[in-house]
């Protein structure tokens, strides 16, 4: 591939749990799935020891659903046009490296639930992810026709054990 008039020149990209092809977690459905259940087992669960709590959850989750069409979120999801443009620039890609991870809690109880029932489940729809990046997506994997090829050897998935979510690539 011939780099293109005005491009930056690059030598080494390495990313860390990046949307390449899109997240679930950007889709503004999903966010209204994960608020109705967020809000219904809280008021289930806390709604008789705190009965105040479903009004509360209510109010929030009014609030939340007001302002889920947020421009830059919407520029990550799996259709989004700025990632298709960008994921077909002839450019040369052999100098991308990708990390990424199959994130699951093995400690606690409260989040391995929240993560095993709320993003796995109900966003990611069961498919290996960061907690916010789906796996196949971060590595140019999620299409059934990928237009981005990487060679094995430019990425890296971390494994469950190894409990490296999205929020925490880079500390130490």
């Amino acid at each position: 591939n011939t780099p293109l008039p005005n491009d930056p020149t690059l030598n080494k990209l390495i990313m860390y749990g990046t949307p390449n092809e899109g997240t679930k977690m950007a889709s503004t459905d999903n966010w209204r799935s994960m608020l109705n259940l967020v809000t219904n087992v809280s008021a289930l669960a806390l709604g008789t020891v705190v009965p105040v709590l479903p009004k509360i959850m209510t109010i929030i989750k009014a609030i939340a659903l007001k302002v889920t069409d947020l421009p830059g979120i919407n520029d990550l999801e799996e259709t989004s046009e700025i990632l298709e443009h960008l994921n077909s620039r002839g450019v040369d890609r052999t100098n991308y490296f990708v990390f990424t991870s199959k994130y699951e809690p093995q400690r606690k109880l409260l989040k391995h639930l929240f993560d095993e029932y709320l993003v796995d489940r109900a966003i990611f729809k069961r498919q290996p992810n960061d907690s916010v990046t789906p796996v196949a997506g971060a590595i140019f994997k999620a299409r059934e026709e990928p237009v981005i090829m990487l060679e094995d050897t430019q990425f890296y998935i971390a494994n469950e054990g190894d409990e490296v979510s999205h929020f925490s690539y880079l500390h130490p």
